[in-house]
């Protein structure tokens, strides 16, 4: 499942076909607060220099009964965004966001998030913050993913 879940983040990653449709509406960019932890949101505002598209977006796929999500802060070479880090998050509401995977990006700029998927039915979603804290997006807006197990 994993390699799965890698192919099909380095095949967005180097599509540019993918890169030019996908980016901008796979992306629900806001500054993060300081103060506010995975699941929480912060208010709108100007997009951060820091990471001024956001990353690559690998929506929450179901593979049996595991939910996998990634994301790449590079493309060809090229930095999307600072470093920083991903969490794979579950709601009931899509209200109340509860954190099940979390890594920092890796050396190559990627972090790929896999969790047993959860008893019922949830809504899943992948979130990226900056370790400078100047940008937050998830994947809920663009691409809202709910599964049943």
């Amino acid at each position: 499942m994993r390699r799965r879940a890698l192919a099909a983040l380095a095949v967005a990653t180097w599509s540019k076909t993918t890169a030019a449709a996908f980016l901008p509406s796979a992306i629900s960019a806001h500054p993060a607060a300081a103060s506010a932890g995975p699941g929480q949101s912060s208010s709108p505002s100007a997009t951060s220099t820091s990471c001024p598209n956001g990353p690559f977006f690998q929506p929450p796929n179901l593979y049996g009964q595991t939910v996998e999500a990634g994301a790449s802060t590079t493309y060809k070479g090229s930095t999307l965004c600072g470093p920083g880090s991903y969490w794979l998050e579950a709601s009931v509401d899509r209200q109340q966001w509860k954190a099940l995977a979390g890594a920092h990006t890796d050396s190559s700029g990627s972090v790929l998030l896999d969790h047993a998927c959860l008893p019922g039915t949830w809504w899943y979603r992948g979130e990226y913050r900056t370790d400078d804290g100047a940008y937050k997006g998830n994947t809920d807006t663009a691409s809202p993913r709910q599964f049943a197990c």
